[in-house]
């Protein structure tokens, strides 16, 4: 039987990015805290949690150039630049924050797309955002992400 997350809680996820300048580190660009989509998976996850299920926790983000608007139903990134490793979580009451930090080398690209998962190949899309307007990653730019996932 398929537990019901959503019958009782809701699981709510926002996320932004911190865009600097790879030489100088100043911030070029800050991104409002954008609302995101949690996964029929995400929720599922946070289900067997709960429950007390041994799972692989999030703990990769990733990032893409597709721009079709986020479903419950999806699975993975709809084109996958690539992903890297959780680089801090904290949790402050119900919500826990991760972030990831992107340096000059990694994953360059058209970002438009950026996800949270539990593996570092395939594995569970827990959460799914795609940007308001695309953002283009150099190897003159770094990036923090930080995604915000909390039960209400």
């Amino acid at each position: 039987m398929k537990m019901q997350l959503k019958d009782e809680a809701k699981v709510k996820g926002r996320c932004r990015l911190t865009i600097r300048d790879a030489k100088t580190g100043e911030v070029i660009e800050q991104t409002p805290w954008r609302n995101n989509l949690v996964t029929d998976g995400g929720e599922e996850l946070y289900a067997k949690l709960m429950k007390g299920d041994a799972l692989a926790p999030c703990g990769y983000c990733a990032v893409g150039s597709g721009n079709t608007p986020a479903a419950e139903g999806d699975s993975a990134l709809q084109t996958e630049i690539g992903r890297l490793v959780v680089t801090d979580i904290s949790i402050t009451g119900s919500a826990v924050t991760y972030s990831t930090f992107f340096g000059a080398a990694d994953c360059n690209g058209t970002w438009w797309e950026i996800g949270m998962l539990n593996a570092s190949v395939a594995g569970v899309l827990i959460a799914r955002t795609v940007l308001g307007a695309s953002k283009t990653k150099n190897s003159s730019k770094t990036v923090t992400v930080e995604y915000e996932l909390s039960v209400v």
